[in-house]
């Protein structure tokens, strides 16, 4: 999945974007670069694999995984949108992490990535 990767091991977020992308090229070799792809994406080429989940439950997954992160952080949208290099408002983030609006890969592991850190503080 996604998301089994521990931050903690990493050295920043492009390095978790580059962990996302080792289970997908596992799964289809000629898959784009992580940075071309979003968490829909990812998650059909995962659940292609025998025995995936389906794809809509990925994808639960992971929302599930960054709302419990933000919980654990002790954070809001905008604080955690201030946080991350992307160009994005908190209602941005908010909507992205709800599945109101795309949610790419490289976004991902920067919300990821921040909020793990920020927990683990």
């Amino acid at each position: 999945m996604l998301v089994d990767r521990y931050t903690a091991e990493l050295a920043d977020a492009d390095a978790l974007l580059a962990a996302y992308h080792e289970p997908l090229l596992a799964v289809d070799p000629s898959v784009g670069p992580a940075t071309s792809l979003d968490l829909a994406d990812a998650a059909a080429v995962l659940a292609s694999a025998p025995e995936s989940p389906p794809a809509e439950t990925i994808v639960a997954e992971v929302r599930d995984h960054l709302l419990l992160l933000m919980t654990l952080a002790v954070v809001d949208v905008d604080t955690l949108a201030g946080s991350i290099d992307a160009d994005l408002s908190g209602q941005e983030v908010q909507q992205a992490i709800e599945g109101r609006s795309r949610l790419p890969l490289a976004t991902l592991a920067a919300l990821q990535f921040a909020l793990e850190r920020r927990a683990t503080r």
